[in-house]
């Protein structure tokens, strides 16, 4: 597997520029997740085999006005599945948003398949949110020889609906309620990140703002703006503030992916690498066998050459740098697997000359 290394940032500058609304959200506005226990229908003989999709199949029927048995139905056209969607608290009923639609059983797809309409609550499953229905929108694929060899691509058995929910209800949630303060939550939590918010809002609105925490900014709303909130949370978030850049490798082990922030700093450190070459060769001899009923004949003889190989490594130095881009070249140069690399990494963590965080995934 080959690695790579992206640097997220051109500037060695502990600092860059970003508008408060990229940094925060408001307290008491979110989006909330709503879900439901949906039925596909029209699988082509790809849905699901169990009791609980023919008992649904039967439910629907029987809500139509036609009653059967669950032993006369057969499931293999429909699956049982989870429809889950997030409706923002601004979003009105009449508007539509978008699904996901998950297999719960053993479909092994969801390609061509339609959602018959499925209610979507929130946690308490009594409130109905939203109402799903559509045809489904698949991107995996998969196929099967008759040998059993399978190919797959992505997942086919999780699919979207674009707009596929109808709102039937909207997320209680006030403007007025923010009319003394807004409470502004940063994404990233950072001491000093909250305290350049703190100054450049005081510099607009003086005295208003002030730093709770890391992670909290409380901005009270200016008497003769009570009645205009929403222009005035648009004004504050508009603002542009430096924002403090953490120092981080984040790698991702399964796809080889190194992230690493542009202010990471690395001390002179020498690391050595070596790696064990493992060769298992089967090389089965000939041999004459002899018989009293049916003479000589040839049979072979099992034989295995198993050799060790290690390969050889000097000790070689990764030069200090100022930047994250010289800790690139000297890794690569070091022509690393991308498991060298995170051993690499966290072996100089450990040596104390990395000065990042470093997080594997």
């Amino acid at each position: 597997m080959r690695s790579f290394l992206i640097l997220i940032a051109l500037s060695t500058s502990l600092f860059s520029q970003a508008r408060i609304g990229e940094l925060t959200g408001i307290e008491g506005v979110r989006d909330n997740i709503i879900r439901g226990v949906g039925l596909v229908v029209g699988l082509n003989g790809e849905g699901d085999k169990s009791k609980l999709a023919r008992r649904m199949i039967a439910n629907v029927l029987k809500r139509s006005g036609v009653n059967a048995l669950e032993s006369d139905l057969d499931a293999s056209n429909a699956a049982v599945v989870m429809v889950t969607a997030r409706i923002d608290p601004f979003r009105r009923p009449g508007s539509r948003i978008d699904v996901t639609v998950s297999s719960m059983l053993d479909a092994k797809s969801l390609r061509g398949g339609t959602l018959l309409d499925t209610r979507l609550a929130g946690f308490d499953a009594e409130t109905v949110y939203a109402i799903a229905e559509g045809p489904v929108v698949v991107n995996g694929v998969s196929a099967q020889g008759q040998s059993g060899s399978s190919v797959t691509i992505n997942h086919p058995t999780v699919a979207n609906i674009p707009n596929g929910a109808l709102v039937e209800k909207a997320i209680p949630m006030r403007i007025t309620d923010l009319r003394d303060v807004v409470t502004l939550n940063l994404k990233n939590q950072d001491w000093t990140t909250a305290y350049n918010i703190e100054k450049v809002v005081n510099g607009k609105y003086p005295g208003s703002a002030r730093a709770v925490n890391a992670g909290v900014v409380e901005v009270k709303v200016p008497a003769a703006l009570k009645d205009r909130v929403t222009e005035f949370i648009a004004s504050i978030q508009d603002l542009t503030v430096e924002v403090h850049t953490v120092s981080k490798i984040v790698i991702d082990e399964k796809s080889g992916f190194i992230v690493a922030g542009a202010n990471v700093r690395i001390s002179k450190v020498a690391v050595a690498q070596g790696d064990l070459s493992v060769t298992v060769e089967e090389a089965p001899q000939p041999v004459v066998a002899n018989s009293f009923t049916q003479g000589p004949s040839i049979a072979a003889v099992p034989r295995s050459r198993v050799s060790i190989e290690e390969e050889k490594s000097g000790l070689q130095v990764v030069k200090g740098g100022e930047s994250v881009a010289q800790l690139a070249a000297s890794l690569n140069a070091l022509g690393a697997s991308p498991r060298q690399l995170i051993a690499i990494l966290q072996g100089i963590k450990a040596a104390g000359a990395l000065h990042a965080d470093l997080e594997v995934r």
